[in-house]
């Protein structure tokens, strides 16, 4: 059996080749001597710098945009104007680069000249054409759309043109016309038939006097005067009303309009002297058949007085394949050739005038036949949607008419009719909207695109920034910088008064190197800076004349230069940084902090002022010492060196006083446990005694007095230590896992498993901050264990404990009544001894005071008859696992290897190389390679 030393040697010296396979893997360091290693040169350094070279001016390369002598005349140029003073985004081009490319690098067959958008308007310069499109433009935000005909409940299309939303193309997003008038409203939605009249009583609407009363038709009679009586009488199969009192009479057949006359002759041939008021009441319901294009054609019962509308709408509505124009009422007594044409048209177009509808009576069959032809006239009309023909063609003029007619947003220059060309195609033909145009015949499947006009298509200039209505305005000749801002209701009170910009798309050109001394190109985009105080003055060298499309801004004070701020940090209600306004002093600021709190030091305050250094070009800092007090007490407005005025920058500290209060606790089993605040300089035995002294039952042996700045300490340790025993069980048992025997690789696995489990166990932990005191010493009161209190001290006072506990690797853990001398012998052998795979070697006991004793200690502290005390737990660890003879020769033999690989590399290298490397063992020694060979 190996001794023990020998045994420690061995564990140490199998972590040999994983040190030293990390040594050999990045190489020895050479070190080779060096000469002074002055650095004089570093000073001598100058670079040398070149003036900036002046760009040329190139007139005769091709233009984007039209100059100055292009767009002076009636014709100005429209548009947007383009801000050319925000920075142009990461991965973008330039805006400089989105203009044509040099002449060199273009097509000499093709036209110079930029298309940069929709409209295009010809310029002439000088001589040549120059083909610039007035709209295109860098958006401040995507055009708002028009909403799906779904979305749109509470605004209109005019309303929606009226807002200005709208796009200039046609929306070709358009329905069938007609078909929703008989979808019933989601809050309309019952069970119940709408025309059933024995459910609501009564038909909708007034009951016309062409209305023929039949039988099941209630007639109510109110007699008033002569005879007061009234009626609800019900007309029978046979047509007749019995009016009790009065007799029966015929009544069906006869129209509602005669009806009274027809009663009142009845009635005075019995009696006179009376009024008489004839109404209906539930009217009676009809057959109906409604087949062909509807969605639930067959048999529906609706109210004598429905309509044609009505009947379908009780079959399910229309279906879109079936036609709204060409309905067919077929009628008993009827010929064929006599059935009632019904076009719904007449009814829905409200600008038409209605004819009365048709009453439909008990058995009609209303016939839906399929769609016949169609057009669409979409866009920008009052009705746009999918009209159904009367006839097999119609007019323009015609179809627009159809559609409600033109809005007054409408581009009336221009149409486009789109129809299918030899059932190959569609094909776009344009139509202008003149007496020709409107002339031109529609017919089945052709689509009118009608546009909107071009919201775009002025000349204006745009002020926006600080301004009191920035915005859009009309351009006109000699317009200026003062008249635009007076235009847009002055300036706000932020406004930054020595800069305004003005961002102009076309003018003058000037030219731009894209390489330096290879190609350019003209550009007439710019950026004009001028002064906007002396413009508004009348200064015509910076009141500069506008031009169509500029875009006049101006920026805020803030977003124009570095804001001055001052901070200021300690003992004021509202620390911070705070803007420096003019005439700011020391007293200022701390009132603008909310004054100075009660620890403030009044007596001295410090203020930090920044300063540039000519010697090490560099800012650096000065610190003045100044009476606070003074400082708060001079008058208002008034500055000097009692009340220092503020410079941008400074760091004002208002010091705070020490808190000389100490708020402690104290718990458990004494007289008055609770918090308790002392005088700076207060001890434990001084808490004691506030507290009323110890009760009967407390066990001062026991107590635990922990510290907030302890136990940070403790957690810091705590963490330290759980990320060095990863790192070094990490790194080591892996290194045993790969080199060692089959038994020996397997036994790491598992120490690394454990290991893995002590850091999660490790992770869990959480610092208590307890400091060990020895509180039944006799001279404790006077002795330097007696602390003095901090803030957060706690001392939790416990109930005395009777008991001993062993825990561990024992046959039985338990906790056993404390006699009066208890040894460690004992209390392992009430607890039935050690296990075969405890380690009494390594035994400790945790004191109930939180000390700790151990056999391992140097030297021991704790042997087998050692004292155990009531709250005391001793504890029996597990052996750890050990490796085996053969794989710590295997070990050594492979090490020697290695080592005669680095003195071969050492001799290889030079004398100069440095094979000196940190040992494993002692993070303080310097081990050669030639040491460990002695030492093997």
């Amino acid at each position: 059996m190996i001794d023990k030393k020998n045994q420690i040697r061995g564990k140490r010296e199998a972590f040999l080749p994983f040190y030293l396979s990390v040594f050999l893997f990045f190489g020895c360091q050479t070190t080779e001597k060096e000469s002074d290693n002055s650095q004089s040169w570093v000073d001598a350094l100058n670079e040398s710098t070149s003036s900036v070279p002046i760009g040329r001016s190139i007139t005769s390369s091709p233009l984007g945009t039209p100059s100055t002598e292009a767009y002076i005349g009636a014709d100005a140029p429209s548009g947007k104007p383009m801000n050319l003073t925000t920075p142009v985004a990461a991965g973008t081009q330039s805006s400089t680069s989105r203009t044509q490319l040099p002449v060199s690098l273009q097509d000499p067959s093709t036209r110079w000249g930029i298309n940069r958008g929709k409209d295009n308007t010809t310029y002439s310069g000088d001589g040549r054409s120059v083909v610039v499109n007035v709209n295109q433009s860098v958006e401040t935000g995507p055009a708002p759309e028009i909403e799906d005909e779904e979305t749109q409940l509470e605004t209109s299309l005019l309303e929606q043109l009226y807002f200005g939303q709208f796009k200039r193309q046609a929306n070709r997003k358009i329905k069938q016309f007609g078909y929703d008038i008989f979808l019933m409203p989601k809050e309309a939605e019952t069970d119940e038939d709408p025309n059933d009249t024995e459910t609501t009583g009564h038909s909708a609407g007034p009951i016309p006097g062409s209305y023929i009363i039949g039988p099941d038709d209630e007639i109510t009679l109110l007699l008033s005067g002569g005879v007061d009586a009234f009626y609800n009488l019900k007309v029978d199969r046979e047509g007749i009303l019995s009016i009790p009192d009065f007799g029966s009479i015929a009544v069906a057949g006869k129209k509602y309009a005669d009806l009274y006359g027809h009663i009142l002759a009845f009635l005075n041939e019995r009696r006179v002297n009376f009024d008489l008021v004839v109404s209906l009441g539930r009217l009676r319901q009809i057959q109906i058949q409604v087949i062909g294009g509807v969605n639930s054609p067959g048999m529906v019962q609706v109210s004598s007085l429905a309509s044609p509308i009505d009947a379908i709408a009780a079959a399910g509505g229309a279906s879109k394949e079936g036609s709204l124009r060409q309905i067919q009422l077929q009628r008993e007594g009827l010929d064929k050739m006599e059935n009632l044409k019904i076009d719904l048209y007449d009814y829905l177009l409200a600008d038409r005038k209605r004819p009365e509808l048709l009453q439909l009576q008990d058995g009609d069959t209303l016939y839906l036949p399929p769609i016949g032809p169609t057009i669409g006239v979409a866009g920008y009309v009052l009705r746009p949607a999918i009209y159904e023909l009367a006839a097999d063609a119609v007019s323009v003029g015609e179809a627009i008419e159809l559609a409600g007619g033109l809005t007054p947003f409408s581009f009336t220059p221009l149409a486009r009719i789109e129809r299918t060309v030899n059932g190959r195609d569609r094909q776009k033909t344009d139509v202008s909207l003149d007496q020709s145009g409107l002339s031109k015949i529609m017919s089945n499947g052709e689509l009118l695109l009608i546009e909107a006009v071009d919201d775009t298509r002025q000349t204006i200039v745009r002020i926006e920034g600080e301004v009191g209505r920035p915005g859009d305005y009309q351009y006109s000749p000699g317009l200026r910088i003062a008249d635009l801002v007076k235009r847009a209701d002055g300036l706000t009170i932020n406004a930054y008064l020595p800069q305004v910009f003005i961002s102009r798309q076309i003018g003058s050109a000037s030219h731009i190197d894209s390489i330096p001394g290879r190609t350019g190109h003209q550009q007439t985009r710019r950026v004009i800076v001028s002064n906007l105080e002396k413009a508004l003055s009348g200064d015509s060298e910076h009141n500069l004349e506008l031009m169509p499309l500029d875009l006049v801004t101006v920026r805020s004070f803030s977003n124009s230069q570095t804001k001055a701020t001052v901070e200021i940090i300690g003992s004021v209600r509202r620390p911070g940084k705070y803007e420096l306004t003019a005439g700011m002093s020391v007293k200022d600021l701390v009132a603008i902090a909310g004054n100075a709190t009660d620890e403030a030091f009044y007596d001295e305050a410090e203020l930090v002022r920044r300063f540039f250094d000519e010697s090490t070009q560099r800012l650096d800092a000065k610190r003045y010492r100044f009476d606070l007090s003074k400082a708060l007490q001079t008058e208002p407005g008034s500055t000097g060196a009692a009340n220092p005025a503020l410079m941008n920058g400074d760091k004002l500290i208002i010091r705070q006083l020490q808190k000389a209060e100490i708020r402690v606790r104290i718990d458990g089993r004494v007289r008055f446990p609770g918090e308790y605040i002392f005088e700076s300089g207060a001890r434990i035995t001084d808490l004691m005694k506030a507290a009323g002294g110890l009760l009967d039952d407390a066990d001062l042996r026991a107590s635990a007095f922990t510290r907030v700045n302890t136990r940070q300490l403790q957690q810091q340790r705590l963490n330290n230590l759980k990320e060095r025993t990863r790192r070094i069980y990490d790194s080591a048992l892996e290194e045993m896992v790969r080199v060692g025997q089959p038994n020996e690789a397997l036994a790491a696995k598992v120490a690394q498993i454990q290991t893995e489990d002590t850091i999660n166990r490790l992770s869990s932990l959480q610092a208590t901050g307890r400091i060990v005191i020895p509180f039944t010493r006799d001279d404790f009161p006077n002795s330097h264990y007696n602390l003095k209190l901090e803030n957060g001290d706690r001392l939790n006072i416990p109930k005395a404990h009777k008991t001993i506990s062993v825990a561990g690797h024992v046959f039985s853990p338990l906790s056993f009544v404390a006699d009066k001398k208890n040894t460690v012998s004992e209390a392992l052998e009430l607890a039935g001894g050690a296990t075969e795979f405890a380690d009494e070697d390594l035994l400790y006991v945790v004191r109930a005071d939180g000390s700790v004793q151990s056999v391992a200690q140097k030297p021991p502290r704790l042997n087998k008859n050692t004292e155990l005390f009531a709250g005391d737990v001793l504890l029996v660890p597990r052996k750890p696992v050990e490796r085996g003879i053969t794989s710590q020769a295997t070990d050594l033999v492979r090490l020697a290897r290695q080592l005669a690989e680095v003195g071969l590399l050492s001799s290889q290298i030079g004398e100069n190389v440095d094979a000196t490397i940190i040992s494993p063992f002692d993070a303080n020694r310097n081990v050669n390679a030639t040491e460990i060979l002695d030492d093997l």
